[in-house]
């Protein structure tokens, strides 16, 4: 304990443009809970399990080590790239290897972070010090900050769309230059986003607030699809409020804003982009579809397959499927049923198959739904479900493209599959 008491020392000692942000040291049986150094809390977690071997994020400590035991200097920017709180490093979570060096230790050059073998032992128990930084928020990054509201607009422009959604929301607004963007985002995304290092999380569905509560208006939409295809239009609106009416009421019961006042408390910045992204998806199959079938040459087994080459499809374990009627079947006349709040379901899809579809391409359908359009006993009907996570990471990919080329560097996780 010597050792890291002398450390410590010397870290409290260095000039400010030498200090160092983070220190993740391997330690063998220490009990300490707390330490006051430098103006800053360092804490100690709980004994986990083995640091495995020769981890490729735990080599190059040692020399970083005596450097700063020996005088030297250590070259460090003015500002250190991370901002957050310690994060915590429990069971089952996986560190990546090895670590840029913006990510853990901003700044020390050449060398990248690592646990030391002259500081700890590499096999047996361990716990982790993390030393925060001394001051923040972190805005001395390369990459150009933008706001979320801007970000919004962004999207809308992608999708052609006048104004914000309703079931799309900036909940809370903030300057952001790493964020996490992920399908879904509840509680655990956003601890998860604090301890990357993200200062703003971007949502697909909606996460609360005015977006949740405002899906159902987005559900009208079917209204206007099922037009489009010749519907009447007192039919269209009828099906249409028969599928709104349960996802209402079923909205109204819910704890509408439980993940958004978190984020509040958490000073995090966040947002989801709903309909734009799936308009986006949407146009993507239709384009695609176009493009394959071959009039009433192509089966639904043939479009399924040229379904799968989609590289959000390739790199997806769920893949297209045909839920109801045969390979064999011609194509006929389709539809792509996507970007109306949710599926269409039972009584949507069944009016389409009566009005002359013979193919309609969804996303997902409810088992429920799903066995009532079974018992309508239509040979030709047929139903491709193009599969949920793939199908929105189409649209949220060509999002995080254009916020990837304004300079925003972007974790994906929660169901986003990066082809």
């Amino acid at each position: 304990m010597a050792g890291l008491s002398d450390i410590a020392g010397r870290r409290a000692g260095l000039p400010r443009r030498q200090r160092i942000g983070r220190f993740v040291f391997d330690i063998e049986r220490v009990v300490i809970v707390g330490v006051r150094v430098a103006r800053a809390w360092f804490t100690l977690l709980t004994p986990r399990r083995a640091f495995r071997g020769e981890r490729a994020d735990v080599q190059a400590l040692p020399q970083q080590v005596n450097a700063l035991q020996e005088g030297e200097s250590l070259h460090q920017p003015a500002d250190a790239v991370m901002d957050s709180e310690p994060g915590f490093v429990g069971r089952g979570v996986t560190v990546a290897a090895p670590p840029a060096p913006d990510r853990l230790l901003e700044g020390w050059g050449e060398a990248t972070l690592a646990a030391a073998a002259s500081i700890g032992s590499r096999i047996g128990w361990h716990g982790r010090i993390l030393f925060p930084p001394d001051a923040k928020p972190n805005r001395d990054r390369h990459n150009a900050g933008v706001r979320l509201s801007e970000i919004m607009a962004t999207a809308n422009r992608l999708a052609g769309c006048d104004q914000t959604p309703t079931d799309s929301q900036v909940y809370v607004d903030g300057d952001v230059r790493r964020v996490f963007v992920g399908i879904d985002v509840d509680l655990g995304e956003l601890l998860l986003a604090r301890s990357l290092g993200a200062d703003g999380v971007i949502a697909h569905h909606p996460i609360g607030s005015k977006a949740r509560l405002g899906l159902p208006s987005v559900i009208e939409r079917h209204e206007a699809q099922m037009r489009a295809e010749g519907i009447p239009a007192e039919v269209a609106r009828e099906k249409m409020l028969d599928r709104r009416r349960p996802v209402a009421h079923a909205l109204h019961t819910t704890n509408y804003d439980r993940v958004v006042d978190a984020a509040r408390q958490l000073k995090m910045p966040i947002m989801n982009i709903h309909l734009a992204a799936d308009l986006i998806g949407r146009q993507y199959f239709i384009d695609f579809v176009r493009r394959v079938v071959d009039g009433g040459k192509t089966t639904v087994g043939g479009l399924i397959g040229e379904l799968k080459t989609i590289p959000e499809m390739e790199a997806s374990l769920v893949q297209p499927e045909l839920w109801l009627g045969q390979a064999e079947n011609p194509v006929g006349r389709w539809v792509v049923q996507m970007a109306a709040g949710t599926n269409g379901g039972a009584p949507v899809y069944r009016t389409y198959y009566e009005h002359g579809i013979d193919t309609i391409l969804a996303m997902h359908i409810d088992e429920r739904d799903l066995r009532e359009l079974e018992q309508l006993q239509r040979p030709q009907a047929n139903l491709v479900i193009t599969g949920h996570m793939p199908s929105d990471s189409i649209g949220m990919n060509r999002v995080i493209d254009a916020l990837e080329a304004q300079g925003l560097e972007v974790i994906a996780g929660s169901g986003v599959i990066r082809p």
